[in-house]
């Protein structure tokens, strides 16, 4: 990002075209004003509506989510389904909830929250070891003490950094559970219009139709069985849900679609894609010819070249993610490191550097294995990038760079880095864009105060 030099020497006219000069010029800050403009629209447009309206908005963008369009046409055309649809149809033209589709919803979703119930069992039971059955006996107690004595033994297990991925598919679950428990409308929704969507006045009907009769569809369930944990392809976290729970259904009958990766990559604008965002990183901008590079070896088949040139832009891209947020969002993870901007951040500036681990210990010369495993860089990330970065990526590092393998490269291998490259580039941009908004919005307040 440009120099701005002494904003605070500027007159408000002075500031105004700054701004306009940089938004036109630095990509990354065209991102942050669009970000604050976006949540100004949505203040003024959304969020000052009626709670009703607020609600359903959630529920559309819920519902749309979980299913796609040829999905839900495919239920549609089930018989059973088809009946739903039009009963749920009926219900608000009527402005009622049916009785009989309560219960159907119901007797449906009997075996997801059996399945969430187990779940959560198997969990707990690995989260509080010989400690569970304790606590199951406690909550079949009428002991008035039967909290305090929970709340005892839970506290130096939810306190142990190590477990927090445990707690939080608990928490995930909990709130699944709830969630089924719930019929997919209210008697007050009938009363109020549905929105179109692409022309589809129906459309919101037919998410409830198909909610009504495949309850687990609108969940994440599959995130939480055992199996999805050796699912090749759980790092494509960027994936909207009903996407990953088909290339995950198709995992488990043995067809292991990691094609999907390439056919991705060789989508139309998406090489052209990398390089737009990695110019909204100064330090990726500043690497804008290595990475046409990389791109244009792709296009012209030199895979191994592709991946040659692209582990060291994806190291290099954790360090700055991680000096992002020791800096900027005060997650203490570099330390004997001195720096201005974390875009300046170089490993090789520094001969005594260190990491501060999830458990507070200090990590001397470290890896970047140690960096995106252990440190507050992992919280930042999904738990399926941090264990495909360190069982793939990482592994398969050392040998070719070292020249130990000539068996690592093909167009799958090359498309794998391209896309996990954007990926984490993508969620840096966010997450600078969204803090800033943040720091906007508190800004804003205080001069409404």
């Amino acid at each position: 990002m440009s120099d701005s030099g002494d904003l605070e020497d500027m007159n408000e006219e002075a500031v105004k075209e700054f701004l306009v000069e940089q938004y036109e010029e630095d990509p990354l800050v065209r991102e942050m004003i669009d970000e604050i403009w976006n949540r100004q629209w949505i203040m003024e447009n959304i969020l000052d509506q009626d709670l009703k309206f607020q609600r359903q908005l959630v529920e559309t963008i819920f519902l749309t989510s979980f299913v796609g369009e040829d999905e839900l046409e495919h239920y549609l055309d089930q018989e059973q389904c088809a009946e739903i649809f039009e009963q749920v149809k009926s219900d608000f033209e009527n402005e009622e909830v049916s009785v009989d589709l309560i219960q159907e919803y119901l007797q449906n979703a009997e075996a997801a929250i059996e399945k969430t119930e187990a779940l959560i069992e198997e969990i707990e039971s690995e989260l509080y070891g010989s400690r569970h059955e304790d606590i199951q006996d406690l909550r079949e107690s009428n002991r008035d003490d039967a909290d305090a004595i929970l709340s005892r033994i839970k506290e130096p297990v939810h306190a142990d950094p190590e477990n927090q991925e445990l707690l939080d598919k608990l928490t995930g679950l909990q709130v699944t559970k709830n969630k089924l428990w719930n019929f997919p409308y209210y008697s007050e929704d009938t009363e109020s219009e549905l929105p179109t969507i692409s022309g589809d006045e129906y459309r919101i009907h037919k998410h409830y139709a198909v909610q009504i009769y495949k309850p687990e569809l609108y969940t994440q369930l599959y995130h939480y069985e055992k199996e999805f944990e050796e699912f090749p392809l759980k790092w494509l976290s960027h994936l909207p849900v009903h996407l990953m729970r088909r290339l995950y259904r198709a995992y488990q009958e043995g067809d292991v679609k990691e094609e999907f990766v390439k056919w991705e990559v060789n989508g139309e604008g998406y090489l052209d894609g990398v390089l737009e965002e990695a110019k909204k990183i100064p330090p990726l901008r500043e690497r804008g010819e290595i990475i046409e590079e990389v791109l244009e070896n792709y296009r012209d088949e030199r895979y191994a070249s592709t991946v040659n040139l692209l582990y060291p832009q994806i190291e290099y891209l954790m360090w700055i993610y991680a000096a992002y947020l020791d800096s900027d969002r005060d997650a203490e993870i570099i330390l004997n490191a001195d720096y201005d901007h974390f875009w300046e951040f170089n490993t090789r500036d520094y001969e005594d550097l260190s990491l501060r681990n999830l458990n507070g210990e200090e990590m001397e010369n470290p890896h970047i294995r140690d960096l995106v495993e252990e440190t507050a860089l992992s919280e930042e990330l999904t738990p399926g990038i941090v264990e495909f970065f360190v069982d793939e990526l990482f592994e398969d590092r050392n040998p070719v760079l070292h020249g130990n393998t000539i068996d690592y490269y093909s167009e799958l291998e090359a498309a794998k880095k391209i896309l996990f490259f954007r990926n984490i580039i993508e969620q840096l941009v966010k997450a600078i864009t969204s803090n800033v908004a943040d720091q906007a919005e508190e800004l804003m307040e205080k001069e409404m105060e």
